[in-house]
């Protein structure tokens, strides 16, 4: 047995084919490597093992391959105690190349992410990149139990490569819409892959789980400052600049909010993720038309995204900036041509919003990059 072990989750919802392609996996690994495999299932008795057994040529032993089994509750929660101590012990006894280890469906994969990077397992296994299988049709559908609960969009968040599974079955519709709705997802997937009767390519399994500092976008500029990494590219006429910082990084989640809110309507496009408190949020827009933190289940790192228009003539960014701001305060536009009386009840606009907003639209994004460092404390809390 070789030091540290490569281990792979595949995790996503129930009946979306984890076992099928957990089997496929078993037939296609390497002859001379022995691997191990954990599947977790939420019902008392399991049934997955003996699927796997069932779908390979020959017994564990002959065909190079152990499987161990943990019914009647989730690894990720309920059972993560018993889960390490199993997984210690199974690495000792059998040695294994590789691990598997295939979460229940109704599991949330962050839990266990947290255990195998605990300081009892985190030297004997390396952890590769976290795989999730999302049917394309489940996506298609705004009706489906995909989209009705948040378990299952937690799934994708903490995952690495997306594989679209049954894609055999998916109209040209589905696999369309999974394309796009898969490459619109933050932060960015490492790869987006798809699966025909379970099989995808076995070179997946070695992909690395995604570094910290993933960069943002391909032709780009980085610098560091305060802790964080700075990258800016252009795309055509847009310029794009994002932010990735450490995941010992909290954001203050009122000021935050409150710089989301003074950006949204001046820029093409803002995304994030940041760390408030224990938890982390992405920004979002409810039923009522209303900027709010909800609650994802990444947290590798906080990071922002800002996509900006090509800048204005500097004559007309106070004018613009102004009137950007009265417009979210439902107030009138203001006049640029003529003085305003002391008596205009119009909302005054806070200074460090205003400066924000000109630093964004002039891509002056060291001034927007001392900005986001103001809402950290200088100590996370």
């Amino acid at each position: 047995m070789k030091l540290p072990i490569p281990v792979n989750i595949v995790t996503g919802a129930l009946g979306v084919g984890k076992t099928t392609a957990i089997a496929e996996l078993l037939k296609h690994k390497p002859a001379v490597e022995h691997w191990a495999v954990v599947v977790n299932e939420f019902g008392e008795v399991g049934i997955d093992q003996a699927v796997i057994e069932g779908s390979t040529t020959g017994d564990q032993r002959s065909a190079g391959f152990t499987v161990r089994e943990m019914a009647g509750g989730c690894m990720c929660c309920t059972l993560s105690g018993p889960v390490g101590a199993a997984i210690a012990t199974l690495v000792r006894r059998v040695k294994p190349d590789r691990l598997v280890i295939e979460p229940s469906g109704l599991g949330h994969p962050a839990g266990l992410l947290d255990l195998l990077a605990g300081q009892h397992l985190r030297t004997a296994l390396d952890l590769k990149a976290v795989i999730c299988l999302v049917e394309p049709s489940q996506v298609a559908d705004p009706q489906s139990v995909f989209h009705q609960h948040a378990l299952f969009k937690d799934q994708v968040s903490v995952a690495d490569i997306l594989i679209a599974s049954k894609t055999d079955l998916a109209s040209p519709r589905a696999l369309q819409h999974f394309e796009a709705w898969a490459q619109q997802l933050y932060p960015p997937k490492m790869r987006v892959e798809t699966a025909t009767r379970g099989s995808f390519a076995l070179a997946l399994l070695d992909v690395p789980r995604t570094p910290l500092l993933l960069p943002m976008s391909t032709a780009a500029s980085m610098s560091g400052s305060g802790g964080s990494f700075r990258q800016a590219a252009q795309i055509g006429v847009y310029h794009s600049c994002g932010w990735i910082f450490s995941p010992d990084d909290v954001f203050n989640k009122q000021h935050l909010l409150h710089m989301l809110a003074a950006v949204q309507s001046t820029v093409v496009r803002v995304k994030g993720v940041f760390r408030v408190g224990k938890d982390w949020v992405i920004p979002a827009t409810n039923s009522a038309g209303e900027l709010v933190l909800e609650p994802i289940a990444y947290c590798r790192d906080s990071r922002i995204e800002i996509i900006a228009a090509p800048t204005a003539p500097a004559k007309t960014l106070d004018c613009l900036d102004q009137e950007a701001f009265l417009e979210s305060a439902q107030s009138h536009q203001p006049d640029c041509t003529s003085s305003r009386s002391s008596a205009d009840s119009t909302p005054i606009v806070s200074v460090q919003d205003m400066e924000l907003v000109r630093a964004i639209k002039l891509h002056r994004w060291s001034t927007v990059e001392s900005h986001l460092l103001s809402l950290l404390p200088r100590q996370p809390g």
